[in-house]
């Protein structure tokens, strides 16, 4: 182990592809350059036995030497080994949006230490991105000593940054379904992308105020039949075009795009939201912005599908041509109502769209082609009919669109067949915590004959589950991320339908009968040593710990254990709003929770920001299957259920057995349902 300045020595000399001088190094840490050169020198032997030297040239300084795999191996020596590293995809991606954020020249070093990466890595990302830029007219400029920036129009900007993160959150929430209305459950959506890091260059802040004019005056603009992906996409467009606005980054004047509106609702519409968002900001919104928003509207997809029997017969024979395609290749979707339903209300805006040659972005548009290739090929091969009939040719993100609704329909008929039941154990350190909120995700994703059981540690090898996930390492367990990004989706599914192939294990139910009386004694327990506690906003970690177990002992070990459960993986949730603390502890025998909120909106201290409620979550250690049920529950339902976050954020002493009675008596009933 090294110590931490050491460390810091250290890591500074490896993000350098050159020599580097003493100074240099003083001069970021602040300590003496002969105590750097004394730490350098006791540092020569480990580095040896890792296949590295420290190479020393008069003049220039210093040098770390070895091949990249030795470095990268001493980084993690460094950092610790359970440090998960950006591949190569999710640093270049990130390393764009940050250079289409900055508004300076940035020196090579500056990226190389943000990515924990050397500076010649930076620059072969810099090489791969230089491609990129070119489809939207961005020209990198890069001057060897100087730095690394752009030079392109705003609007090219602003299309860029909206394709990059469009790609990661419009494909997410195609498996998902969100309140639009609920701030907290969209801003969830957005958060959950395939590379979490990128969460930090989301204007958070932008996007609420944005939900809660959306949520304020929903009704005046019109958004309630706007489909999932175009209300999101909207949404993201506003987020980069307000953040642009603010840094003085507004669009030029550009009459030219007045051409392409056609539907004067629309442009009202627009008109209104921008006044509404202009007064909430309080920025000035040009025409030109108000433009690009009528056009969002204009081409937005509804997310009502009616039994519209007059749409679906007008585009009937339309449709009929282009089932006729799939037939010829053995996939019959000619009793499928809801796919006709849903093409004959994806072609009506279409057809404005080509008939106005108005412009349509996909943003999954590459996601759809690799993981619907042959689906994708017949819709193209299916499309040919709009020019036999109406003269118009679909481009690739019209056909991108399509493609999902063949997609569904294919999927709806597989679904059709009847899935064998399946338990699948989802396994936290206590049984509670990550648990709870991975089983909330995955509802979302797999059929109702899959069974998510919450397992502790001690109940791993011990449990009626054929699959175990885990977001740590456990031998024959499928590991994801707590967020469970797309190819965590795409890796349960896989397994689930590979285990569904195999022979079911056969074992005894899972749960014991229940006691009903064991139920509610622990329930009543629970509610009557409820409690709700302020603290300054300002508090850090340590102080909310200490007030938390405060309230239920004063043994300083509780405050030990949580620490320790703690160092294991953090339950704090700052894009959720909530910290979870939790452990199992001799010093209980019945399950407590404990509630505490800062004494303003959120805590501002930067572990906790964002955070409105802690939640202390305490199961004796000889809990019993009914305890770590009611606590896994509870947990759950911080993701599950809309309001009961918000209830708590609100809440008193008073009314927070209330909150608590409505979500338990939601537990009686599954338990209940389980045993019939």
């Amino acid at each position: 182990m090294y110590s931490s300045r050491e460390a810091k020595i250290l890591s500074i000399c490896l993000l350098r592809d050159d020599y580097i001088t003493y100074q240099e190094i003083s001069d970021q840490l602040n300590i003496s350059t002969r105590t750097i050169m004394r730490e350098l020198s006791q540092l020569k032997n480990s580095l040896q036995k890792m296949n590295l030297k420290i190479l020393s040239k008069k003049g220039k300084g210093i040098l770390i030497s070895g091949t990249e795999e030795a470095k990268q191996n001493l980084i993690m020596d460094i950092q610790g080994s359970k440090i998960d590293y950006m591949d190569k995809e999710e640093r270049q991606e990130l390393l764009c949006l940050e250079l289409l954020h900055a508004n300076e020249i940035q020196k090579l070093y500056y990226y190389s230490n943000k990515f924990q990466v050397s500076e010649a890595t930076i620059s072969h990302d810099l090489d791969d991105l230089e491609k990129f830029f070119a489809k939207y007219d961005i020209k990198m400029i890069r001057r060897p000593g100087y730095g690394v920036g752009l030079e392109a129009d705003e609007s090219e900007i602003r299309r860029a940054i909206s394709t990059i993160i469009n790609n990661t959150v419009q494909h997410h929430i195609m498996n998902v379904d969100f309140d639009r209305y609920n701030i907290q459950d969209v801003i969830n959506q957005i958060s959950v992308t395939k590379n979490s890091n990128m969460n930090k260059l989301l204007d958070y802040d932008v996007l609420k105020i944005i939900l809660e004019v959306f949520k304020t005056h929903h009704e005046e603009l019109n958004l309630d039949n706007m489909a999932k992906s175009s209300y999101m996409g909207l949404l993201i467009h506003l987020m980069i075009a307000i953040n642009r606005i603010k840094q003085g980054e507004a669009l030029q004047d550009n009459r030219a795009i007045f051409n392409l509106i056609n539907d004067r609702k629309a442009y009202q519409n627009a008109q209104i939201m921008v006044d509404y968002l202009a007064k909430a900001f309080d920025i000035t919104i040009e025409d030109t912005e108000c433009a690009f928003v009528a056009i969002h509207l204009q081409s937005a997809k509804s997310a009502i599908i009616k039994d519209d029997e007059n749409q679906v017969e007008q585009y009937h024979d339309l449709i009929m041509a282009m089932l006729n395609v799939f037939n010829e290749y053995q996939i019959n979707l000619y009793s499928d109502y809801e796919l006709y339903q849903s093409l004959a209300a994806h072609l009506e805006p279409a057809m404005v769209r080509l008939e106005y040659n108005l412009p349509i972005y996909n943003p999954m548009l590459e996601q759809i082609k690799e993981s619907y290739q042959e689906i994708f090929e017949i819709t193209q091969k299916a499309c040919k009919v709009f020019e036999e009939t109406y003269n118009y040719t679909l481009n690739e993100d019209e056909i991108g669109y399509l493609v999902l609704h063949f997609a569904a329909a294919i999927e709806r008929n597989k679904l059709n067949q009847v899935e064998r039941p399946i338990n699948v154990g989802i396994v936290c350190s206590s049984g509670i915590g990550i648990s709870a909120l991975l089983v909330a995700r995955l509802k979302r994703i797999v059929d109702k004959n899959v069974n998510l059981v919450p397992l502790s540690i001690s109940e791993i090898n011990n449990n009626n589950c054929e699959l175990l996930i885990s977001t740590f390492a456990i031998k024959e367990a499928i590991i994801v991320s707590p967020i469970l990004n797309q190819n965590d989706v795409a890796n349960v599914i896989e397994a689930i339908k590979n285990k569904r192939q195999q022979k079911p294990i056969t074992t005894n139910k899972q749960y014991p009968s229940i006691n009903l009386i064991e139920i509610l004694d622990n329930i009543k327990h629970l509610i009557d040593n409820l409690t709700i506690t302020s603290i300054p906003n300002n508090a850090n970690k340590e102080n909310v710990i200490l007030t938390l177990c405060q309230q239920v002992s004063n043994d300083p070990i509780l405050v030990t254990q949580i620490k320790e459960r703690e160092s294991k993986g953090s339950n704090i949730y700052n894009s959720f709003g909530f910290a979870l603390l939790h452990t199992t502890t001799d010093l209980i025998n019945q399950c407590i929770i404990k509630i505490l909120k800062p004494d303003q909106k959120t805590f501002v201290n930067k572990e906790l920001d964002n955070i409105r409620v802690v939640l202390l979550m305490l199961l004796p250690s000889k809990a019993t299957q009914i305890q770590k049920r009611l606590m896994s529950h509870v947990s759950a339902m911080l993701i599950e259920d809309d309001n009961f976050l918000d209830n708590l954020a609100k809440s008193d002493q008073e009314n927070l057995a209330d909150i608590f009675n409505d979500v338990l008596q939601k537990f009686i009933i599954n338990v209940i349902k389980e045993e019939e």
